[in-house]
């Protein structure tokens, strides 16, 4: 059973973990990945690696097919299936087997043996191992599983016969409850494991989980390297572990030990595998499950015992026995693992997704701390996999002393860039319940459901305020204020809460800042790209700190506080709506309970949403009548939106694509742009297809000598919309002013006449583009004469006939224009939801640059609409990019550009809308539907 390639088919912290060890032993390793994990940490540290399909897990790393094949393209003889996924599929094993590969993992009998978790209860009960009361029968209609849950009594759990690490399984305390959880579980079940048996167990209430590791050879020897303790869980899923237990005596350790040593020759057990047992408060223990694989909390057990059990893995894969027998095994010290979720707790734990900003393990790693990942900066943590990013772990010379290390670890290795559960491990870590060694399975729910204050969300203190004052104020490229500015107001938001301050910067770093009345001096002494160093009441301390965009991300004690400083111009949306039901996170509609038109009440079960191993409900906010259901990728043509279906993806931030038509309206010299309105539709329909929701209308005539100006005949107007609404069922119309001059009565004769659903006005000069005598374009500097009493004449006319403003702001004065608007008091809420178009140009010669367009959204409150308006070449491609990752609006087309992002000329409006679409998705945002773009922007229907 010789092998010298293994292919780890899984991903992530266990895929690096496995690569680890097998490259210390002289093995080549081969990483799989699919399109979400092409540039993930483990295919990075791998010798080669593989694609295997899509991001979802069942296109991908549940996919054994692919598996096997990408193991014959890549030469490997050997497959290591890590945990989760297909490693505890009998049938992935015996395709390995199959295809000639070495399987390290047990045999797949004994999978089929403990992975039908009833026939291994049974089994159990042969081999004289005690098991919790339950129903394990075959029978698995909805009235029999009724029947013997009302036979067993409440509370009970439902588990997935095929289940394991909590999928599939859920807690039912009472009848009215039960129906839900048997289709809840099914459904759980079905996706995670393709199989949707069920089984009843009767609850053993405050119990603690303790679960002993076993190590069996292909000699027949079988041992168990002792226990650990996984009590500290939250809904079913483990959150801290730590061996050996606080509660395990040496005789309940004896016992344990013995019964899974029993469980795992009961089956003809090969490798590693971890028998699990609940143990109740009179000290009895049951047999829960087996599972069949390496466990996540591994390495508490190789912690305690100063062996590698991947190496033993592979050891016992290649025919060689256990090096130790059961009289040799020692165990040493205290370990503990907690798991790093990208979670909100005090959310509900809902998953997060995102990229990572901040994440630098290595400058936490002491002796006696491990810390085990699968994520770098820049990583997207994406809703197709489970929540766990990151192990650390701690091994000390007592209980307390592992507690001390870990705590340390978690505020030296701050996530930033994502919500994460880090501080609320460190209130876990210090509450005194878990101090007295006296967590059981239940006490985190029955914690958070009475109110304990370890799910109180964290506050930022007067120091963390402070510091970001100073930050801001000292901050390089912040706001230009005269010398004799000494004191200045200074808002800034985190989280829910903001604050007022009074910021006056003295020399040397120091800053005075006056919070809530009281005036705190802060000096800060250095501020690096990654931290913050400064003196507060005396002492010096340093910070991690890290600026994404215009967002200040300061880590403390193991938390992630973001500062803001907001517009003070609230969006339309700011206040919650009792008309929509919004998923509070990117995943997957696991079940859709309501169709348009039906009825329903306050708090009706709308729709289910699954990410990352979990499923949440979203219920009716208000009683109404179901007018639309939103979200999904679109399978088709951009025509009808269609209905939501059971697997459609859901997400946070959808983008909103504009095409920009231009329509010359007598044979054009210089560019070659549609000319007709059939012309025009086309390119919209062309454009339309690659996802642009919004049509960008220019409608100019041919002036010799002075290029292409606005034209305003309504007739014209009227002829070419029609035709792109025909083309673009449900597209939305902007019909664009020109540049307003002192007469408007042609532009407002077309918007009355064509009634858009948007239209633009802007403050620049009459005349900004120019036709040289050489047939080149001149842009000569601004000139702001459109005084805001023409805008708002403008507006007027607007407002009449129902369409949506948008304020255009050129190129040099770009800061100007914003500001006269806001001055003006056109970006309030009365206005609806005005949009803000930025526009810049490269190929003009005027500033058009990343680092200008981050400036830009601070004008607007978070949640505002923007958008930039690009004009060049190549060039502009990187800015369409921070536009995307910034949250803007995207718009492109032949009015703007005739080049692809790699300098190569556009066939039409098309291909640029589809490249735009690209960087929508490479910033983690979908490509919004007509329907979905109306409800972003306030629009009619």
């Amino acid at each position: 059973m010789s092998f010298g390639t293994i292919l780890i088919a899984n991903r992530g912290e266990i895929a690096c973990r496995v690569i680890r060890t097998a490259r210390a032993l002289g093995y080549r390793t081969v990483a799989v990945f699919s399109d979400a994990d092409a540039d993930a940490l483990h295919v990075r540290q791998a010798d080669a690696a593989v694609h295997i399909g899509a991001s979802p897990a069942a296109e991908s790393y549940l996919n054994a097919v692919a598996i096997v094949e990408a193991a014959r393209r890549s030469g490997a003889d050997a497959i290591h299936p890590g945990y989760g996924f297909l490693s505890e599929n009998a049938s992935f094993a015996q395709a390995c087997l199959d295809a000639g590969l070495v399987f390290i993992g047990p045999p797949p009998e004994a999978m089929r043996a403990m992975g039908d978790k009833a026939q291994a209860k049974r089994r159990m009960h042969d081999a004289g191992v005690p098991c919790a009361p339950g129903y394990l029968g075959d029978a698995q209609d909805e009235a029999t599983l009724r029947a013997e849950a009302l036979k067993l009594g409440f509370p009970l759990l439902v588990k997935a016969v095929a289940g394991g690490g909590g999928r599939g399984m859920r807690l039912v305390r009472a009848e009215a409850e039960l129906d839900e959880a048997l289709a809840g579980a099914r459904r759980e079940a079905r996706s995670a494991f393709r199989d949707d048996a069920l089984m009843l167990e009767r609850l053993i209430e405050h119990g603690r989980h303790i679960e002993i590791q076993v190590f069996a050879d292909a000699q027949g020897h079988v041992i168990h390297l002792g226990e650990r303790d996984c009590s500290a869980q939250r809904r079913r899923q483990k959150v801290i572990e730590e061996s050996p237990s606080p509660v395990v005596s040496p005789a309940l350790r004896e016992a344990m030990g013995r019964d899974a040593v029993a469980a795992a020759r009961a089956v003809g057990y090969v490798g590693a595998g971890t028998v699990e047992f609940i143990v109740d408060q009179s000290g009895r223990h049951f047999f829960l499950e087996m599972n069949t694989r390496l466990q996540v909390e591994h390495p508490v057990t190789e912690c305690v015992t100063g062996l590698d059990l991947v190496e033993w893995q592979l050891r016992i894969a290649a025919g060689e026995p256990l090096p130790l027998t059961q009289e040799q095994v020692a165990m040493r010290g205290h370990a503990i693992e907690v798991r790093l979720y990208a979670e909100d707790p005090y959310q509900g734990f809902a998953p997060q997704t995102g990229t990572v900003l901040h994440w630098r393990p290595e400058a936490a790693l002491q002796p006696g701390l491990r810390i085990d990942h699968g994520i770098t900066e820049g990583s997207v943590v994406s809703p197709f996999y489970d929540a766990m990013v990151a192990k650390l772990i701690a091994h000390g010379r007592d209980r307390d002393d592992a507690i001390r290390r870990v705590r340390a670890a978690l505020a030296a290795t701050p996530l930033l860039g994502l919500r994460n559960n880090a501080r609320f491990l460190r209130d876990l870590l210090d509450h005194p319940v878990f101090r007295r060694g006296e967590t059981t399975t239940a006490w985190l729910d029955e914690a958070r459901a009475r109110g304990d204050a370890l799910y109180a969300a964290p506050e930022p203190s007067e120091e963390d305020w402070c510091l970001a004052a100073a930050a801001f104020a000292l901050r390089e490229g912040a706001p230009w204020r005269p010398d004799s500015v000494a004191a200045y107001g200074l808002t800034l938001a985190c989280g829910e809460r903001s604050e007022a301050l009074r910021v006056r910067a003295g020399e040397a770093g120091r800053v005075q800042v006056t919070l809530t009345g009281t005036t705190h001096t802060l000096r800060l002494l250095d501020a690096g790209p990654e931290s913050l160093r400064y003196e507060w009441q005396g002492v010096q301390l340093l910070r991690t700190a890290r600026w994404q965009a215009d967002a200040l991300h300061l880590a403390h004690e193991g938390h992630a506080f973001v500062f803001t400083e907001p517009s003070p111009y609230p969006a339309a949306d700011a206040g919650v709506d009792p008309r929509r039901a919004r998923a509070p996170v990117a995943g997957v509609v696991a079940h859709l309970a309501v169709a348009v038109g039906d009825a329903v009440t306050a708090g009706q079960a709308l729709v289910c949403v699954e990410a990352m191993k979990m499923e949440m409900w979203l219920h009716a906010p208000a009683a109404g009548t179901v007018r639309a259901v939103h979200g999904g990728r679109r399978r088709s043509g951009r025509g009808a939106e269609p209905a939501r279906r059971t697997g459609d993806r859901l997400s946070m931030d959808k983008a909103i694509l504009t095409c920009a038509l231009t329509g010359v309206l007598t044979d054009p010299k210089q560019h070659p742009v549609p000319v007709t309105p059939a012309q025009m539709a086309a390119e919209a329909r062309d454009a339309f297809n690659a996802g642009a929701s919004v049509m960008h209308v220019h409608l100019r005539a041919q002036e010799p000598g002075r290029g292409h100006l606005p034209s305003w005949d309504p007739d014209v107007a009227e002829a070419v919309v029609n035709a792109i609404r025909a083309a673009c069922p449900g597209v939305i119309i902007n019909l664009t002013t020109g540049v307003i001059g002192p007469d408007i009565s042609g532009p407002a004769a077309c918007i009355r006449r064509v009634k858009p659903e948007i239209a633009a006005c802007n403050a620049g000069s009459l005349n900004y583009l120019k036709l040289k005598a050489d047939g080149q374009w001149a842009w000569p500097p601004m000139v702001f004469d459109n005084p805001v009493s023409k805008v708002q004449q403008f507006l007027a006319v607007m407002a009449e006939c129902g369409t949506h403003p948008e304020f255009e702001c050129f190129d040099v004065g770009i800061v100007r224009s914003v500001g006269m608007y806001v001055e003006a008091g056109m970006l309030t809420p009365a206005m609806g939801r005005p949009e803000l178009n930025f526009v810049m140009g490269v190929a003009s010669g005027m500033p058009c640059d990343a680092d200008l367009l981050a400036l830009l959204p601070r004008w607007l409150k978070p949640g505002s609409v923007w958008q930039s308006t690009l004009i060049g070449r190549a060039e502009i491609w990187p800015v369409h990019q921070r536009t995307a990752e910034l949250g803007g609006m995207l718009r492109t087309g032949l009015e703007d550009t005739f080049y692809l992002p790699g300098g190569e000329r556009a066939a039409g409006n098309g291909v640029l809308i589809a490249a735009l679409a690209e960087c929508a998705r490479r910033a983690g945002r979908e490509v919004a539907s007509p329907a979905e773009a109306r409800q972003l922007l306030g629009l009619r229907g």
